[in-house]
């Protein structure tokens, strides 16, 4: 669900940011 696409996108983020 979107749910789903805005956590993997916080993951995403999570792991570019150092």
């Amino acid at each position: 669900g979107l749910f789903d696409v805005i956590k993997k996108v916080a993951s995403v983020i999570g792991l570019a940011s150092p």
